[in-house]
């Protein structure tokens, strides 16, 4: 069986741009994340969750972000479950020489380094407990870095961009 693809047809990415521009961007996002309590998110719903996260934070004001103040009690409790339930897929990601690869792996590190703090904001577990899920995020890019993005022309940015976010993630999370 040939693996999937990791990336959003062009039709998809412009539907994925036009819901992320409306108030749907959020049910969209904890849609996503309220999935992980049955199973794992497939690679094209990765594609899915970060391409929406990624258009939604460059192209909103930030009084639509993600926040502890903003959140309702349903995003709450789907952010909590997300927290004890998340697991990636490890499995190596395909090659793609897309212009989505960028705004994914944007995604990705703006899930982790803006989202993800207002979701544990709420949570209960422990500090080793939240090394791990960044430790497992962290992963998630180092993947899409090395195995997703490893024909495209973009690889050398990426890595750049990886490792000053890997810095930053360091510098908050170590202090």
């Amino acid at each position: 069986m040939a693996e999937k693809s990791f990336a959003a047809t062009p039709s998809l990415r412009l539907f994925l741009i036009s819901q992320a521009k409306s108030l749907n961007a959020r049910c969209w996002i904890f849609g996503l994340l309220s999935q992980t309590r049955v199973r794992k998110l497939d690679y094209e719903e990765h594609a899915i969750l970060f391409i929406i996260i990624c258009v939604l934070y460059k192209n909103e004001h930030t009084e639509k972000r993600i926040t502890a103040e903003n959140m309702t009690n349903d995003e709450i409790a789907i952010g909590c479950d997300y927290l004890t339930n998340v697991s990636f897929q490890t499995k190596k990601f395909s090659a793609c020489n897309t212009q989505d690869v960028q705004s994914v792996f944007e995604g990705m590190v703006i899930f982790r380094i803006e989202i993800l703090p207002q979701l544990l904001s709420f949570s209960v577990l422990d500090r080793k407990q939240i090394g791990q899920i960044f430790e497992d995020h962290i992963m998630k890019e180092v993947h899409f870095v090395n195995d997703f993005c490893a024909d495209s022309a973009d690889t050398d940015a990426l890595r750049s961009q990886y490792s000053s976010t890997l810095t930053e993630a360091s510098s908050y999370f170590f202090e």
